[in-house]
């Protein structure tokens, strides 16, 4: 699965600060799946968008065991 681009609707109560810097917003996933041989596998991951004057902001990952770890 391949997600190049995604949109969603907030309020400027929630959009707002972000683009003033005064807050982050965060990516986390969790991938639970089974493998060929039916082992049930999860992964998880966090992001954190940074906002860029000349483009749209991107996501920088975050190595932190916490939120990376699997289980």
């Amino acid at each position: 699965m391949q997600v190049n681009e995604f949109e969603f609707i907030a309020s400027g109560e929630f959009s707002d600060p972000l683009r003033k810097g005064g807050k982050t917003l965060w990516f986390y996933c969790n991938l639970v799946y089974l493998e060929f041989i039916q082992v049930r596998r999860e992964s998880g991951f966090c992001w954190r968008r940074v906002d860029n004057p000349n483009t749209h902001g991107y996501f920088v990952a975050d190595a932190a065991p916490a939120y990376n770890q699997k289980t």
